[in-house]
C-alpha cells in the first residue's frame, strides 16, 4: 500500500468513533483484502482479510486468510515509525496530536510488518478459480464467520489494556521463538530472541539452531541491519 492507496483519508476520521467493538473499514475488498481498525488509547487492533485466490490465484487450498494484529504507537521507536513512513511513501508532516494521522501512522506500520501478530485463521472452499465474494453464497457465509471468528478474539483477548500488553508480551508467534512484542519490534526483536536461544544453551528446537548458525555466518540480515559479534562467536 502506498501514496495512492490512502483513500481512506477520505473517512471523517477527525471525531469518529471507532474503538472498542466499533470497526472502521479501511479496505472494502475491491483489491482482495479487507482492514479493519478499531482503537485502544494508541493501541490499533487491525483485522486483515484476504482473498487467496485473488492472491495466489491456482495454488490457494482455501478462499479467506484472515489475521489479527496490534499496532501500539505508545511502544513503537521513532526509528521504525520514521522508516514505515518512507516505505509507505507518505512524506507529508504528521501530527501524533492529529487523529486521522495516527491512523496513518498506525497503517503504515501495520503495512510493512511492524506488529503483533496475535491470531489467524482462514476458511471457505474453493470451487472455482473466478468465484468471488457474493454476500448471499457460501463463500460469503464463510467469510462472514470468519470475521467474526476474528471479532470475537478481539473482544475476549485485546480491549483491556493490561490483559492485551501480557498477550503481546508472552505469545510465542514463530519456530524461531518470537513473542508478538519481539516480531513488532523488527530487527533489535530478532536479536532480542536470538540472545534467548543462546543462553538456552542445548535446550533449543532444531529451527533454532539453524538460526543461530544462519546468522553466525553472515554479515547482515535481509533488511539490511549488521549482525552483532556476539552472534558470530
Amino acid at each position: 500500500m502506498r501514496a495512492a492507496d490512502i483513500r481512506r483519508l477520505r473517512i471523517p476520521v477527525k471525531g469518529a468513533k471507532y474503538y472498542c467493538k466499533i470497526w472502521l473499514e479501511l479496505y472494502d475488498g475491491g483489491s482482495g483484502q479487507w482492514l479493519y481498525a478499531c482503537r485502544d488509547g494508541l493501541a490499533y487492533i487491525f483485522i486483515d482479510i484476504d482473498d487467496m485466490v485473488d492472491s495466489c490465484g491456482s495454488d490457494a487450498s482455501f478462499r479467506w486468510a484472515a489475521r489479527v494484529c496490534v499496532v501500539d504507537l505508545y511502544r513503537t521507536p521513532l526509528k521504525m515509525l520514521q522508516a514505515a513512513l518512507q516505505a509507505y511513501a507518505l512524506h507529508r508532516p504528521l501530527s501524533i496530536r492529529e487523529e486521522s494521522d495516527r491512523l496513518v501512522m498506525a497503517e503504515a506500520l501495520f503495512s510493512e510488518g511492524s506488529h503483533a501478530p496475535l491470531w489467524s485463521g482462514e476458511a471457505g472452499r474453493i470451487t472455482s478459480p473466478d468465484e468471488y465474494y457474493e454476500p448471499g453464497n457460501e463463500n460469503g457465509r464463510s467469510f462472514r464467520g470468519l470475521r467474526k471468528e476474528a471479532r470475537e478474539y478481539v473482544e475476549a483477548h485485546l480491549l483491556e489494556a493490561e490483559a492485551r500488553d501480557q498477550l503481546i508480551d508472552t505469545k510465542v508467534v514463530n519456530k524461531i521463538g518470537q513473542t508478538a512484542r519481539e516480531y513488532a519490534a523488527g530487527t533489535e526483536g530478532l536479536f532480542t530472541a536470538l540472545d534467548r536461544i543462546r543462553k538456552a544453551g542445548p535446550n533449543i528446537t532444531p529451527e533454532q539452531r539453524l538460526v543461530l548458525q544462519m546468522y553466525g555466518k553472515a554479515d547482515h540480515t535481509l533488511g539490511g541491519d549488521a549482525i552483532p559479534e556476539r552472534f558470530k562467536s
